[in-house]
């Protein structure tokens, strides 16, 4: 699978005191991309309706680099 790059424009309420995004609102970003990722791979919200189904966020682990 190739790696794929989606930008948002984060806002200044979703940002702590130290400039850095706050990690409820990260959390949403990557929700977002995963269902956009999720409905690429022919399993988005209105296909697994269809289907009865659903996706559910199990596990999630991340790191940081910082340049």
């Amino acid at each position: 699978m190739e790696a794929k790059e989606e930008k948002f424009r984060v806002r200044t309420f979703e940002c702590q005191a130290d400039g850095s995004i706050n990690i409820f609102s990260l959390m949403q970003y990557l929700q977002e991309v995963a269902a956009g990722h999720a409905e690429e791979l022919g399993f988005g919200y209105d296909r697994l309706s269809e289907l009865g189904g659903y996706w559910v966020l199990s596990n999630m682990s991340g790191g940081a680099l910082m340049h």
